[in-house]
C-alpha cells in the first residue's frame, strides 16, 4: 500500500504524489529527461498492459519504489493502447530544465485524455465518432446525454425502458461511458471498457440545469424544454462538470445543445441494426461486408462520420429528404470534379477541435493551409450548379482568405511536429526570429566542424556528435572504437553498445549554442501562440465550412453509388405502404458471382401481411432484408437498388431474424426470440415495418405454431403494420382466407437427382417443401446421415398417417346402404376416435 504522506518521500516522489492526488484513478506519465516514468501500482499495471519492463530503483519512505518508463517519442504509441483499453492518462511534463533550490525541475500536468475526450489525430479513428456519454436512471426511466467533443455537440434523450436505452448505447458505440456509483443496471456494462463511476452529486438537478444555462446562454423557450428532461439535464449536467474537471474549463467550442426528439427519426434497435448488417456482416467468413462498407465511398473523413450518423438515424422529415434527393439527381454529372477536389481535404472538422482547445500542432496548420488553398477551386465548381439545396451548401462555405494569408506567410512548407522542437515560423517572418537562428546555426555548424576534426585525429569512423536534455551535447562513439578515445576525452554516459563523451571545446562553446537555440524556440513558441490567437475568431466561419463539406461529401457520395451500383430515386409519398419494383439486396448483389435475382413488393393498406414459404437457402431472409434496407437508403436521401420504388411513412423498422445470446447473457435462445417479438408487439405501430423470420422454431412445433399464429393475427388486425412473416408452418397459410390484408408468397425451388436448384423467384400462393434433409447434404453431411435421415423421414410420415390409412380401410369394407342410421353415427364416432388418437 503506497504511503500517501509526502513528508515521508524523496523530493522527486513528492512531486510525483502531488499531482498524482489530482487525478487519482489515471495513468500518470510523469517526465523524468527523456522519458515517461510511472511508479507504484501504476508502475505494476502498466508494465502487464502495455509490455514494458517493470523495476525497482531506490527508496522513498523507507520502501522500494516500483517502476516502469518508456521513451517520450513512444507517448502516442503508448497512450493508444491505453486508450483502447478505456484507461486515461495524465501527462506531466518537465517545464524547464533549470533545478530548483530543491534540486526539482518544474513539471506540471500539460495534458489530461480520457477514451471519451481524446481530440489528438494520432490517438482518433478517423472513420468513427469519439463519444462520451452520461446515464442518469430514476424509477426505470433514464436520462441519457451524448457528447461529441469533435464536433462540440451535446445532445439530450430520455428512455423510459433499459432496452430502448442499452439499443442507443449500442448505436453510439461510445468510447467512455459516465455512471452515477449506486447505478443499479451496472452488471449490464461489465463487458465494456471506458467505464467511469461518478459520485452522485455530479448528477444534482439544480446544479446540472444551472451549469448547462450558464454555459449555452440558452434561451426561454430552450429553458422550459430543459425542465421537461429532468433526468437528461443531470446527465448532460454531469458530461460538462466531468468536461470541466479534465480541460480545467468547458471548452466554448461545446456550442450545440440539442435536446433531441425519437419521432425525427426513424427507430431502429440494435437487432435490427445487427439483422440488417447496417455496421458489419453476421457472416463470420465475410465480416467486412456490411452495407456501410457498401455505400461508404465518400472522399473525407468528414463524411464517412456523417454518412455513419444518417445510416443509424434515417430521419422522417420528407422535406428534407427530398432536398438531398434533389442534391444527388444534380450531382449524378458533377460528382467527378468534386470527388478530384474533396478527395484532397484535410480532416477540418478535427483540426477546428484541436485549435478551440489550444491542442493544434503544426502539422494542423498545414492541413488547415492546404485545405483554404483548395476552397476557390470546390466554391466556383459549386457556383456553376444551380440547385438549391447545393446553393445553401456553398453559401456554408467560407474562404478565409485573410487567414490563408497568414498561414502561407507565417508557417515553413515542412515544419517540424512539434513547436517545442523550432523551426516551425517560416522565415522571413519575424526578423528577430531570423537573427537567433542565425546565431544558432552558425554554432552548429562550428560544432560539425569539430566532428569532423576530432574524428580525423583519433580515427574513429563511429564518432559523431549528439545531444539530449539531460546531458547536453556530447561526442558519441561506438564501444568497438573506444580504445582510440585520447586522454582529454572524459566519458559523461555509458550506454549498451556506445560511449558518450565530452571534451573542454564542447564544454565551452555549448553553453552559447543552447542559449541561442532557446531563445530562438522562445520566440517561435510565442509567434506560434499569436497566430493561434489570430485564427480564433475564424473558427465559427471553419465549422461551418466544415458541416457544408461533410455534407456535400455524402451526397456525393451517393451520385457515385447511384451511378456505379445501377440504384434509382425513390419516391416519397403521404400514402400507406410500400411499392418496391425489382428490388435489389446491395450486400448480397455485390457478394454474388452470379447476377442477382430482383422481386418486387407491394404492401398497402389493403395488404399490410406477406407470409412467406420456401426451402431453406431459397431467398426468404435476403428478400426481407433487402426491403427494409431500401426502406433506411430512402430516408437518409440516397438512391436504392431496384427499377422503382414509392414509400409512405414509416417511424418504425423491427426485425426478428437469429438469436444474439450476447445480448440478453444468460438467456435461452428461444427466451431471447420471445423478448424481441414482445418488444415488437408492444412498440409497433400502424406506420411500423416488421420482419419476423420463423418465429418458433426454438419450442415444440404444437407450442411454435400457436405462437407463430397468434402473432401474425396480433400484427394484423391488432396493430397493423406492414409485416414480412417467413415461416415454414404451412399451417399460417390458412390466415389468407380469414385476413383480406394478409398474402401468401413463396419462393420456389427445384429437387432434380438429389441436387436442389433455387431460383430465387418470388411466386403468389405457398409451398410446403422445406428441401431440409438436400440442404444438409448441400452444407456437407455426410451421406449416410441424410440417407438415414430420409428413412426415417418416410416413417414419420407412415405413422401420421395409419389412422387415416386404416379409417379408409375400415369405411371401404362397410355397406353403408345396408345398415341402419343408429349404426352408422357409432361408426362415424368410432372412426373419430381414431383420427383423434
Amino acid at each position: 500500500m503506497l504511503n500517501t504522506n509526502c513528508y515521508k518521500h524523496t523530493p522527486i516522489i513528492q512531486q510525483y504524489l502531488s499531482i498524482k492526488k489530482l487525478y487519482p484513478n489515471m495513468f500518470l506519465f510523469f517526465q523524468i529527461g527523456d522519458f515517461y516514468e510511472l511508479f507504484y501500482e501504476d508502475a505494476k499495471i502498466a508494465a502487464s498492459i502495455l509490455k514494458i519492463v517493470l523495476t525497482k530503483k531506490g527508496f522513498s519512505a523507507k520502501k522500494i519504489i516500483p517502476m516502469a518508463g518508456f521513451p517520450c517519442q513512444k507517448i502516442n504509441y503508448y497512450c493508444k493502447k491505453l486508450l483502447k483499453l478505456g484507461k486515461s492518462i495524465v501527462i506531466c511534463d518537465q517545464i524547464d530544465n533549470k533545478l530548483f533550490n530543491n534540486g526539482l525541475i518544474l513539471r506540471k500536468i500539460v495534458q489530461v485524455i480520457t477514451p471519451g475526450t481524446v481530440v489528438n489525430e494520432e490517438l482518433l479513428n478517423g472513420k468513427k465518432d469519439n463519444l462520451l456519454v452520461s446515464i442518469f436512471e430514476k424509477n426505470n426511466s433514464f436520462g441519457y446525454a451524448v457528447l461529441n467533443l469533435c464536433l462540440g455537440k451535446l445532445e439530450i434523450l430520455e428512455f423510459n425502458n433499459i432496452n430502448d436505452l442499452m439499443s442507443e448505447i449500442e448505436k453510439n458505440n461510445p468510447e467512455e461511458i459516465l455512471l452515477p456509483e449506486n447505478f443499479a443496471y451496472l452488471f449490464l456494462f461489465n463487458k465494456r471498457t471506458g467505464i467511469q463511476k461518478r459520485s452522485i452529486l455530479n448528477f444534482n438537478l439544480t446544479r446540472s440545469y444551472h451549469v448547462l444555462i450558464s454555459h449555452f446562454l440558452s434561451d426561454e423557450k430552450q429553458r422550459n424544454k430543459l425542465k421537461t428532461k429532468k433526468l437528461g439535464v443531470r446527465a448532460a449536467g454531469s458530461i460538462l462538470r466531468y468536461i470541466k474537471y479534465i480541460k480545467k474549463n468547458i471548452p466554448s467550442h461545446i456550442q450545440y445543445l440539442k435536446i433531441k426528439n425519437k419521432n425525427t427519426y426513424i427507430y431502429m434497435n440494435f437487432s435490427t441494426r445487427k439483422n440488417l448488417e447496417i455496421n458489419e456482416n453476421t457472416n463470420v467468413s465475410n465480416k467486412n461486408s456490411s452495407l456501410l462498407s457498401i455505400i461508404n465511398k465518400t472522399s473525407t473523413l468528414m463524411g464517412s462520420r456523417l454518412l455513419k450518423r444518417w445510416v443509424f438515424s434515417p430521419i422522417c422529415n420528407v422535406n428534407e429528404i427530398v432536398n438531398r434527393q434533389n442534391s444527388v439527381t444534380i450531382l449524378l454529372k458533377n460528382h467527378q470534379k468534386i470527388t478530384s477536389i474533396l478527395e484532397r481535404f484535410h480532416d477540418l472538422e478535427r483540426i477546428i477541435t484541436r485549435l478551440s482547445l489550444n491542442q493544434a500542432i503544426p502539422k494542423d496548420l498545414i492541413n488547415l493551409r492546404n485545405l483554404l488553398s483548395l476552397l476557390p477551386k470546390l466554391k466556383t465548381t459549386l457556383s456553376k450548379i444551380l440547385e438549391k439545396n447545393l446553393i445553401r451548401l456553398n453559401h456554408g462555405i467560407h474562404l478565409c482568405k485573410s487567414l490563408n494569408t497568414l498561414l502561407h506567410n507565417a508557417i515553413q512548407l515542412i515544419p517540424s511536429y512539434c513547436i517545442n522542437y523550432g523551426n516551425v515560423i517560416a522565415t522571413g517572418f519575424s526578423k528577430k526570429l531570423d537573427r537567433w537562428r542565425e546565431i544558432a546555426n552558425d554554432s552548429l555548424n562550428y560544432l560539425k566542424k569539430i566532428e569532423l576534426k576530432q574524428k580525423k585525429k583519433i580515427g574513429a569512423n563511429s564518432l559523431k556528435i549528439g545531444f539530449n536534455k539531460i546531458i547536453g551535447y556530447y561526442l558519441q562513439v561506438n564501444k568497438k572504437d573506444s580504445h582510440l578515445i585520447p586522454n582529454n576525452y572524459f566519458r559523461k554516459q555509458t550506454l549498451k553498445h556506445t560511449e558518450r563523451y565530452m571534451i573542454p571545446e564542447i564544454e565551452n562553446y555549448q553553453e552559447k549554442i543552447l542559449y541561442a537555440k532557446t531563445i530562438a524556440v522562445n520566440i517561435e513558441k510565442e509567434i506560434y501562440l499569436n497566430i493561434l490567437h489570430k485564427i480564433t475568431p475564424f473558427l465559427k466561419k471553419l465549422k461551418t465550412t466544415s458541416y457544408s463539406i461533410a455534407e456535400l461529401d455524402v451526397l456525393n457520395n451517393f451520385a457515385k453509388i447511384a451511378i456505379n451500383l445501377n440504384y434509382v430515386c425513390p419516391t416519397l409519398t403521404k400514402k400507406y405502404g410500400i411499392n418496391i419494383i425489382n428490388g435489389r439486396h446491395p450486400i448480397v448483389e455485390l457478394a454474388r458471382n452470379k447476377s442477382f435475382i430482383p422481386n418486387s413488393t407491394y404492401l398497402s393498406s389493403k395488404k399490410r401481411m406477406s407470409i412467406i414459404t420456401g426451402p431453406n437457402m431459397g431467398g426468404k431472409s435476403t428478400y426481407m432484408r433487402q426491403i427494409a434496407i431500401i426502406v433506411i437508403l430512402s430516408y437518409i436521401g440516397s438512391y436504392v437498388p431496384a427499377t422503382k420504388v414509392s414509400i409512405g411513412p414509416i417511424d418504425k423498422i423491427f426485425t426478428r431474424i437469429g438469436a444474439h445470446d450476447d445480448l440478453y447473457s444468460g438467456k435461452s435462445t428461444f427466451m431471447i426470440e420471445m423478448l424481441e417479438t414482445a418488444h415488437i408487439l408492444n412498440h409497433a405501430t400502424s406506420n411500423s415495418l416488421v420482419l419476423i423470420d420463423e418465429l418458433g422454431r426454438g419450442t415444440s412445433p404444437r407450442d411454435g405454431l400457436s405462437l407463430a399464429w397468434s402473432c401474425a393475427k396480433s400484427l394484423v388486425k391488432d396493430i397493423k403494420c406492414m409485416t414480412l412473416f417467413s415461416t415454414h408452418y404451412s399451417e399460417l397459410s390458412e390466415l389468407e382466407k380469414k385476413y383480406k390484408s394478409i398474402k401468401n408468397i413463396y419462393f420456389d425451388s427445384l429437387l432434380k437427382n438429389n441436387k436442389i436448384f433455387f431460383n430465387y423467384v418470388l411466386k403468389k400462393g405457398f409451398t410446403e417443401k422445406s428441401h431440409g434433409l438436400s440442404v444438409a447434404l448441400l452444407s456437407g453431411f455426410p451421406k449416410k446421415v441424410v440417407l438415414n435421415a430420409k428413412k426415417k423421414l418416410k416413417q414419420i410420415y407412415k405413422e401420421k398417417n395409419l389412422p387415416i390409412i386404416n379409417a379408409i380401410k375400415l369405411i371401404n369394407k362397410i355397406n353403408f346402404n345396408k345398415i341402419k342410421p343408429l349404426k352408422s353415427l357409432k361408426i362415424l364416432n368410432f372412426l373419430k376416435k381414431i383420427l383423434i388418437n
